[in-house]
């Protein structure tokens, strides 16, 4: 009997010929699958053939990683990056050709940031977590928010990374904004022409979230990511998390933008050293996976998500974000292997079950 495959779509295959970053977590992967008599069959979006259903590949053997080519396994995991995913035209075509051909893919795109808004609004869960937010519509839209929330962030509805977030403080008819590190004061007519720009027809979408205290160390932003992945029962297990420590004066704790990695021992020390009690390692993982299950409602077959949140100067979690391709680089092998024991597990049960 043929040993199942399973297929990972990922720009970062791994390479016979040498040794390349990504080989090393895909080995534990390609493990993972053997321990549980799944092959993995690991292949770039960009070289799905139009027809004739076959896929050049990279397997792991005994002899190392050998190339393939074969059929394109019914069970796919979507691991292509976020910033990829929105602009190759190819990878879009070649994926929609998969799903309309009735291949399964695990992990699908999730909607834009005021789509994953929406569906965790539904859940009355994790709605004390949820800060306040809505989609700018109008210039106005800021005023009235600034009257009653002292800041106010506005953020890119497909954005990723931390990338083009602005944080707004109003001062009498100026208004502060700040990117990354850096701020500039704009006056009224300065701030509607930024406006405008952000709400042009072939601008991204913005949402606009009430801003909060939350929790810094020396003018370094504080939050937990924590990442999730499916098991064969179809349940979320939490497999790290991680807090980070923004880079100083950033509005974002993103490892992109200068943030660094902490233990959550050393966070709870911090907050006892300024009399904060953090909430608990399983208070803070049930929140991420309610934000999980909510999302889980409107794309069945998502295996892993990053979910941010951050505790503000009374201690209080609020849920941030949702990351659908976090990085792996905050794992140590250990929660790599159980991340990917749960993975090959949930692709596994996709095989057989044909309710999926």
């Amino acid at each position: 009997m043929r040993t199942p495959t399973v297929g990972l779509m990922t720009t970062d295959v791994p390479q016979v010929a040498k040794r390349a970053v990504y080989d090393h977590t895909w080995l534990l992967l390609a493990e993972a699958g053997l321990k549980q008599g799944v092959r993995v069959l690991f292949f770039d979006p960009h070289d799905i053939p139009a027809s004739k259903g076959l896929v050049k590949g990279v397997v792991r053997t005994n002899d190392g990683w050998e190339t393939v080519r074969e059929p394109i396994p019914r069970v796919i995991v979507d691991n292509v990056y976020v910033h990829i995913a929105s602009t190759s035209v190819k990878y879009r075509n070649n994926k929609r050709m998969l799903q309309k051909a009735g291949y399964l893919i695990v992990n699908p795109r999730i909607p834009d940031k005021w789509g994953v808004w929406s569906a965790l609004l539904k859940s009355p869960l994790i709605r004390a977590n949820m800060p306040e937010t809505a989609l700018l519509t109008a210039d106005t839209d800021l005023d009235e928010w600034l009257r009653r929330h002292k800041t106010v962030f506005l953020k890119p509805s497909r954005g990723s990374g931390g990338r083009g977030i602005l944080r707004v403080e109003r001062d009498l008819r100026e208004y502060k904004v700040t990117r990354g590190n850096q701020s500039e004061t704009l006056s009224g007519r300065e701030w509607r022409r930024l406006i405008d720009s952000l709400l042009q027809p072939d601008s991204s979408k913005y949402l606009i979230q009430q801003g909060l205290s939350l929790l810094a160390f020396e003018n370094r932003k504080v939050d937990i990511r924590v990442l999730l992945h499916r098991d064969a029962n179809l349940n979320w297990q939490a497999v790290a998390t991680v807090p980070r420590l923004g880079d100083t004066g950033q509005i974002v704790t993103n490892l992109q933008q200068g943030g660094e990695t902490r233990t959550l021992d050393w966070l709870t020390q911090q907050t006892q050293g300024i009399g904060i009690e953090l909430p608990s390692r399983t208070i803070i993982e049930n929140v991420a996976v309610g934000a999980a299950e909510a999302m889980t409602r409107i794309r069945p077959n998502l295996a892993f998500l990053g979910i941010d949140i951050a505790p503000d100067d009374q201690g209080h979690l609020w849920l941030l974000d949702i990351n659908p391709r976090p990085g792996r680089k905050v794992l140590k092998d250990e929660d790599k292997r159980f991340a990917f024991q749960c993975l090959i597990g949930f692709a596994k049960r996709m095989l057989v079950d044909k309710s999926l």
